[in-house]
């Protein structure tokens, strides 16, 4: 299981995915402070039972291995732990060699600065949309492309979040954002990021997007089995390529 990976973990070599790993803790611990601050223990259970274990999990899967930044995130989540189940807490406490107990330690101290910008969550996301569209036609895969969205789309999403900083009306934003070339596709896209604002937190640019995938196609090639592909919408004659958007790519699977 996964305690038993993490006991037997003994290198210190640093990568990217560490600087993620605790800033996902420390986002989800000020999430747990604001749950209990608010009574809810329902929300904070799940961050802890269910979206650190999740991360941790993603860690390790990501061949993140560092013992130091493990120890840094058992200790903090052993402790929220403690919250809901103290005897299960402690055990696992007590395993790890810790010779205090729970019960009589601070509770975590929330590090805003271990917070840190980081794509990795995207590349979760790619992952976890590749897998519902195999289990959806129920097929494995044996080729897999990713299509990048159209570089306009990059510069449509920053000028409509400099018009939506300014107005929320969404003729006025079409009205302002509006290129005669695509006409069909604009308001469409306007709607969708009024409806969805998250949309306004994408990859600023399609070479970067292009470059993030390119960096991980090992890792999905080696998660999937299969070929891996990674195209520009551009250079695409898929006909699922206008569904491609920045931060979220089309996917076709073969």
């Amino acid at each position: 299981n996964t305690f038993s990976i993490l006991m037997n973990i003994t290198s210190v070599n640093k990568k990217p995915i560490d600087e993620w790993l605790l800033s996902e803790l420390h986002t989800k611990l000020d999430k747990v402070n604001h749950a209990l601050d608010n009574f809810d223990l329902r929300t904070a259970s799940d961050l802890i039972y269910f979206g650190l274990h999740n991360d941790i999990r993603w860690y390790l899967r990501r061949n993140g291995r560092n013992k130091e930044v493990i120890r840094e995130f058992l200790d903090v989540w052993i402790k929220l732990m403690s919250l809901v189940t103290p005897h299960i807490a402690e055990e696992i406490n007590f395993i790890f060699g810790n010779d205090y107990l729970l019960v009589t330690s601070k509770w975590p101290n929330f590090d805003k600065k271990k917070i840190k910008p980081s794509n990795e969550n995207y590349i979760r996301q790619v992952l976890d949309d590749i897998n519902y569209i195999s289990n959806y036609k129920k097929i494995v895969p044996r080729k897999i492309t990713l299509i990048v969205a159209e570089n306009w789309k990059y510069d449509l999403l920053k000028k409509i979040k400099k018009e939506f900083d300014k107005n929320k009306n969404v003729s006025d934003i079409i009205k302002k954002v509006m290129d005669k070339k695509y006409k069909e596709e604009i308001p469409e896209i306007v709607n969708k990021v009024i409806k969805d604002k998250t949309k306004l937190n994408f990859i600023e640019s399609q070479d970067k997007e292009f470059n993030l995938l390119s960096e991980n196609k090992e890792f999905f090639e080696k998660e999937f089995k299969a070929e891996i592909e990674i195209i520009k919408t551009e250079k695409s004659n898929f006909g699922k390529k206008r569904q491609a958007y920045p931060g979220k790519v089309a996917i076709i699977i073969e």
